[in-house]
């Protein structure tokens, strides 16, 4: 996958805490208490996902479901980066004290932040370039996971012990695990 996207920034707020409100704050409020209310109901992710998109009535929540592929490894990107303290200005980053972050598309290893959400007031900048390693437009980011993720030998006999509370009809979704890159079927006799 390249960098290339139609995204020509991104802004992160952080809000503080009791002091301030983001639209998306009662979505989320609306779909814990959906959730809570059929947590014992749900057995597979794809139940989750169903209850989150129709948790509102006359709206719909879009549920993005993340594939193997989506999840990209930033390992060769690390070497292009390194952490600064300072700003372009010199000035000390005080991170903890940060309320907004803006990456933009034209300066792609550039923090731009300000300690306040408003408007009007200015961003600083970091530059994370590694000097002698210029970063290339068209570098293209790699898959993290080449195959299923496996579980330890310990989790997936835990998962096996577990399947006699799951009702028989989802069974088959746990049946299977992988361990060390294997397919393990279920030794479990009344479960299977």
């Amino acid at each position: 996958m390249t960098l290339r996207s139609t995204i020509r920034k991104i802004d992160h707020k952080f809000m503080v805490c009791g002091h301030s409100f983001l639209p998306n704050d009662s979505d989320f409020g609306v779909i814990e208490k959906v959730t809570v209310k059929h947590v014992n109901d749900i057995h597979m992710p794809e139940q989750w996902y169903s209850l989150t998109e129709n948790c509102k009535r006359g709206h719909t929540y879009q549920v993005v479901r993340m594939q193997q592929q989506d999840f990209l490894s930033l390992s060769e990107l690390a070497k292009y980066v390194t952490v600064r303290k300072r700003d372009v200005d010199g000035n000390k980053v005080e991170r903890l004290k940060i309320q907004h972050i803006q990456i933009r598309k034209e300066a792609p290893l550039t923090m731009y932040y300000k300690y306040s959400v408003q408007k009007d007031l200015p961003f600083s900048c970091v530059s994370f370039s590694r000097k002698g390693r210029p970063f290339k437009d068209d570098y293209a980011l790699k898959s993290l996971y080449n195959e299923p993720r496996p579980l330890s030998v310990e989790k997936a006999n835990d998962l096996h012990k577990l399947l006699k509370y799951v009702q028989p009809v989802y069974r088959s979704f746990y049946n299977t695990v992988f361990v060390g890159g294997q397919a393990v079927k279920s030794s479990c006799y009344h479960c299977g």
